[in-house]
């Protein structure tokens, strides 16, 4: 799935860089500095609420899309809780992706 994404975003002129797990997220994200991370829930090593809280603290005006195969409520109500720009259910059709990676953009 990640790789699908990250072809859609490159075709539409988007700069990537991926990450296998969240800690390599935060780590990524401290250099690279995105405009927008899109974050899965369920990765090894560390979550995405976790790697997004880690990532707040080092840069709190990150945006975030967050990535899930479930629209479970706690899953949503954490999402506001860190203040995250959008909340997308996998698969997301590439229309809705670029839609919403654009409207947060712009």
């Amino acid at each position: 799935m990640r790789n699908i994404i990250s072809q859609i975003l490159t075709a539409e002129g988007a700069n990537i860089k991926e990450a296998e797990n969240g800690e390599e997220a935060a780590k990524i994200h401290r250099t690279f500095k995105p405009d927008l991370t899109l974050m899965d829930i369920n990765m090894p090593i560390m979550g995405g609420f976790e790697a997004i809280a880690k990532i707040r603290e080092f840069d709190v005006t990150s945006k975030f899309i967050i990535l899930s195969s479930s629209s479970r409520k706690d899953e949503i109500i954490q999402a506001n809780k860190l203040k995250v720009s959008g909340y997308l259910v996998k698969p997301a059709q590439p229309e809705q992706l670029i839609e919403r990676v654009s409207a947060i953009l712009d």
